[in-house]
């Protein structure tokens, strides 16, 4: 992933999730996004980081705020959250097969 995409996603995911601050969690937003992206790389057949969709990158940046909110915590928040961010997923997952079936 191009360090211009890690930055983007960077700038998105803190505005998402409303951080204001900026150094404290420098070191943990930029793994929570790599991890989500390896995430989508396994899962998104043609996945392309440096070229997402904005689907694509909702769905990061929606995922990152996830992992970042609910690093403690456990409940029915992360339940719906986690329920519209497979959704997306899924979406994104069957995109290309529908397509494809439909041709």
């Amino acid at each position: 992933m191009k360090d211009e995409t890690k930055g983007l996603l960077l700038t998105l995911a803190k505005a998402y999730a409303r951080i204001d601050y900026t150094d404290d969690d420098d070191a943990l937003l930029p793994l929570l996004i790599e991890a989500t992206v390896q995430s989508q790389e396994e899962l998104i057949p043609g996945f392309d980081a440096d070229n997402m969709t904005a689907r694509q990158r909702l769905l990061a940046i929606m995922t990152v705020k996830n992992l970042y909110d609910n690093r403690e915590k456990y409940g029915t928040a992360q339940d719906r959250l986690r329920g519209a961010a497979s959704s997306l997923l899924l979406s994104e997952m069957y995109e290309d097969k529908e397509a494809t079936a439909s041709v």
